[in-house]
């Protein structure tokens, strides 16, 4: 099970596709962020989630074609852990509003 924010930062990886440098993700997750929530997140909390999930392997990394200071960015690429981290959120979540919509149904909304 992965928290709230790796699972956003997964998904970002996911959808900018192979190879994206954590400028992009950040970029990404305060866009869509900021239309829902109002607010977005520090380059900070972004990057240590980055890091976090190389720490945990659901992150592949890599040299990206950007240049910073003359040097290669690393480049990260969500790998089969991560896809299965976020295959198990989505069923977990799915799981969660289908008892959700038992229980306000009527149903049995105890295990």
């Amino acid at each position: 099970m992965i928290g709230s924010l790796k699972e956003e930062v997964l998904l970002a990886v996911a959808r900018l596709g192979p190879r994206v440098i954590s400028a992009d993700v950040h970029d990404a997750i305060n866009e869509a962020r900021k239309s829902e929530r109002g607010k977005g997140l520090s380059f900070a909390a972004v990057f240590n989630t980055l890091k976090r999930l190389t720490d945990d392997e659901m992150l592949d990394t890599g040299k990206s074609k950007t240049l910073h200071r003359g040097k290669p960015m690393v480049a990260y690429t969500i790998n089969a852990t991560g896809e299965r981290a976020l295959e198990e959120a989505s069923a977990i979540r799915r799981h969660i509003a289908a008892r959700k919509n038992r229980s306000e149904l009527g149903g049995l909304a105890h295990a």
